[in-house]
């Protein structure tokens, strides 16, 4: 993993190195210590640039689904040692159906490794496409931009995904689950995922999203996403401070309401800043946040929870 991520700082450098920028004297201490750590961690010196960034983007993967386990099962245990409310269904269907599904992504994931957001990112940066890369702007903020573009992307994303009908039945997969657990942020049609990156794509090449801004952006969402989905508990007085910029446990259950009018709600995935700019903002659901009823209205136990009804429900009724 260490020795993936220094090939990736390698090439975002030496891409970095082909257009005037400043901070050229960091940039070559950087390179400097990237090329100490390559002695550390014994990789090899002169490989394909292709190559370099084909094993970066594997390993970005690899990296993302350790993420990911760590993430599932950090909250895992948090649930067990402070839940917010009770089991509203059997554990055993939903989990099996929830995992399944996750596996099927990662399938569909690294089935795209060669267009991941990562490859995407350094290609763009190479041929100079996207509006930071045609601009003199300082890393940090160019960073700080393409992070808050990425987010609100997302955002427009989600907001789509309950608006228009198309969209709307490859995201009734996600809300179908009729409790609210970790195992929730694994529930995802492969449609889903694959309109999630062209989304991040076209971000990124539309304005030239740096690839150090891409992997920390991919990465981050994994744990949040584990932690709004999981069935913790956090103090009052903390939450509320907390929502005032990121998305909180108690904030996305509203959106998994099973009244129509909340789950087009509570959109934001990461800042919820996007919410109260953009009134889509619920403070509390209609009823308690741990008696409310989740999921979709109208959905048996067997068609929540079985992989083939499932991955063929955006195509039927």
């Amino acid at each position: 993993m260490g020795n993936a991520l220094l090939l990736f700082l390698d090439s975002v450098c030496n891409d970095a190195g082909d257009r005037p920028r400043p901070n050229e004297r960091k940039k070559r201490r950087l390179r400097h210590h990237i090329h100490i750590s390559r002695k550390r961690f014994g990789s090899k010196k002169g490989e394909p640039s292709c190559e370099q960034k084909s094993r970066t983007a594997h390993q970005h993967l690899e990296l993302h689904t350790a993420v990911l386990l760590a993430a599932l099962a950090t909250t895992l245990l948090w649930d067990m040692w402070s839940p917010r409310r009770g089991s509203a269904a059997p554990r055993t269907g939903r989990w099996r159906l929830n995992f399944l599904l996750m596996f099927v992504n990662m399938l569909v994931l690294y089935a795209l490794v060669p267009v991941t957001t990562v490859a995407l990112a350094l290609v763009a940066s190479d041929a100079g496409w996207g509006l930071f890369n045609q601009m003199r702007i300082p890393f940090v903020p160019v960073l700080a931009m393409s992070v808050l573009l990425m987010d609100l992307a997302k955002y427009g994303q989600h907001y789509l995904l309950h608006r228009v009908p198309l969209l709307c039945r490859i995201r009734r997969v996600h809300h179908a689950d009729p409790d609210l657990d970790v195992t929730t942020s694994l529930r995802f049609h492969p449609l889903e995922t694959i309109v999630g990156v062209l989304t991040d794509s076209v971000v990124i090449v539309a304005f030239g999203v740096p690839a150090l801004a891409v992997v920390p952006y991919r990465l981050a969402p994994v744990t949040a996403s584990a932690i709004v989905h999981g069935n913790v508990s956090i103090p009052l007085k903390v939450e509320r401070w907390l929502r005032l910029a990121l998305v909180t446990p108690d904030m996305h259950r509203v959106h998994h309401s099973v009244l129509a009018q909340e789950q087009r709600g509570n959109l934001s995935g990461g800042l919820s800043w996007w919410d109260y700019l953009f009134g889509t903002y619920i403070g509390t659901p209609t009823s308690d946040y741990r008696t409310m009823q989740l999921g979709l209205s109208g959905y048996s136990d067997a068609r929540a929870s079985s992989l083939r009804p499932t991955l063929l429900d955006p195509f039927t009724g």
